[in-house]
């Protein structure tokens, strides 16, 4: 292909991304923007080859023609014009002038419930959104939101636009926050954004200010719930003592498996030091009446490696392997994330090395938007250790500790400490040999 085409090509991306590519973040954001608008996948490498953050080489027919189906075109590669389907131009065109308006109105808002059918509606909905985000267009966000029949599709739909919005919200300041607060106001956001897209990354900024401030208003047994959960294992992953004991909230009817989920993974890390045995009893019962595996034990797993419990990491991967690892939905690669490092961590307790490198080798966090840095984490500790237990490879656990320390500082979770770092397995056969004597 033409450097002159490829320039070309490179203008209509970016365009269609709606930012410029400045960073090697906005790269990800566009990784993550193409996946969710073709359902192909560029990797990250790859665009940042494409763009120049890479020594560059004639890009494969496979990312040109990914390119063109993200910016809307039909063309052949070797085809000197673009030729973009009519209908599609009209509904680009009218999503187009909806983004470059100050307001949305009442015929915009029924062309996309209208529209709703479409497979290509999260597409033009998300845009809209992100751009009003992007330009902190308040008003016309609330008028978005406070029509509930928009988000009325089916749920692997609107994850694609909870996960687009999420990840432009991230680009908040301290300064912008006040005017999410006329968003967090409204039902429709909280339900379709804030308890869709849980920020880990960013507790201790935009996201947990939206917590903090749906707090003042009268939420459900649902909403509540959620709220505690969140922000009582944030003072805990903080370093603080000052979480409370929430045995006692009332658990919705119909609890989704991952909020009940968290709910038990609570419950571990509150009665860690009194009944955590049987604390994990009553998970293992209970997670008998939940059908998605997967996602009831997506955050009890990380929680067990935060108590050093791997034994009991054993024991639900004897007892629902195949479960934990039979994805229902295009976005839980995140999930299997978090089963692959706990899987490590327990085959690194039974001295399996290289299975658990091998293990820790199949992750590509380029490949998840969700919860990221939070399972870098524990990504990092158990690939510090394999190095520490296999090797005197110096150089990379240098590099490891480097990364450990920036995305603690970065988050706040000063629970993970230098000492949780060096010396996890250390004090987990040091517990263990003090039990025995």
């Amino acid at each position: 292909m033409e450097l002159e085409k490829i320039n070309q090509l490179k203008i209509k991306t970016i365009a269609k991304l709606g930012i410029s590519i400045k960073s090697q973040n906005d790269l990800l954001l566009l990784k993550d923007n193409i996946l969710l608008t073709t359902h192909k996948e560029i990797g990250y490498n790859t665009l940042r080859r494409f763009f120049g953050y890479l020594p560059s080489t004639a890009p494969q027919k496979k990312t040109i023609e990914i390119l063109q189906l993200y910016i809307g075109s039909t063309k052949d590669v070797n085809s000197d014009t673009y030729s973009i389907e009519e209908s599609s131009w009209e509904y680009w065109f009218r999503s187009n002038s909806i983004q470059i308006s100050k307001t949305i109105t009442t015929d915009d808002i029924q062309w996309l419930i209208d529209l709703k059918n479409h497979e290509d509606y999260f597409i033009y909905l998300s845009s809209i959104l992100k751009e009003f985000i992007r330009t902190r267009n308040f008003k016309s966000l609330q008028t978005i939101f406070s029509t509930s029949d928009l988000f009325e599709i089916p749920i692997t739909e609107m994850l694609k636009i909870t996960s687009s919005v999420g990840t432009r919200l991230r680009t908040y300041s301290k300064s912008d926050f006040e005017g999410l607060n006329s968003l967090v106001k409204l039902i429709c956001f909280r339900k379709n954004i804030m308890y869709l897209f849980v920020d880990y990354e960013h507790l201790n900024g935009y996201y947990g200010w939206m917590l903090e401030q749906s707090k003042k208003i009268q939420l459900n047994d649902d909403e509540w719930l959620f709220t505690k959960l969140i922000t009582n294992f944030h003072l805990f992953l903080c370093g603080k003592t000052n979480y409370e004991n929430l045995y006692y909230e009332k658990i919705p009817l119909n609890c989704h498996p991952v909020l009940y989920g968290r709910y038990w993974a609570y419950q571990l890390l509150y009665f860690e030091n009194q009944k955590i045995d049987a604390v994990f009893q009553t998970i293992v019962i209970e997670s008998n009446k939940i059908e998605s595996k997967i996602e009831f034990f997506h955050e009890i797993i990380p929680t067990l490696i935060l108590l050093k419990r791997i034994d009991l990491i054993q024991e639900i991967m004897a007892l629902f392997f195949d479960k934990l690892f039979h994805k229902i939905s295009w976005n839980q690669e995140y999930l299997q994330v978090g089963y692959l490092i706990g899987q490590a961590f327990m085959l690194l307790q039974e001295k399996n090395y290289e299975l658990a490198n091998s293990c820790l080798k199949n992750i590509d966090f380029s490949e998840i938007t969700v919860k990221r840095d939070y399972l870098k984490l524990f990504f990092i500790i158990a690939k510090f250790n394999y190095y520490k237990l296999t090797s005197n490879d110096f150089q990379h656990k240098k590099e490891l500790k480097k990364d450990y320390f920036s995305l603690v500082e970065k988050s706040g979770f000063y629970y993970f400490t230098e000492d949780f770092l060096e010396n996890y397995f250390y004090r987990i056969e040091t517990t263990t040999d003090s039990s025995k004597t």
